[in-house]
């Protein structure tokens, strides 16, 4: 008989708490919880996107806005 390893199956929430806990615990970080959301990624990758998320916008510089809407709203009408 082969029998597989059993899969924890928690909801939303319940999965948000887990990895607050393990955050909190030291037991995972940000990266981690990246590459469980997308199996796919590699440390690396991860580490790539959390530095691009804390990357300071430098002065005279804009932040860029990820909402087009607001992007919209708040271009200047030329």
């Amino acid at each position: 008989m082969d029998f597989s390893e059993s899969v924890e199956v928690l909801n939303d929430q319940e999965q948000r708490d887990k990895w607050d806990w393990e955050l909190s615990k030291g037991l995972i970080d940000l990266a981690d919880i990246l590459m469980q959301k997308n199996p796919d990624l590699t440390r690396e990758e991860a580490d790539e996107i959390l530095a691009e998320k804390k990357a300071p916008v430098a002065i005279g510089e804009e932040a860029p806005i990820a909402n087009p809407l607001l992007s919209a709203l708040t271009k200047p009408v030329e």
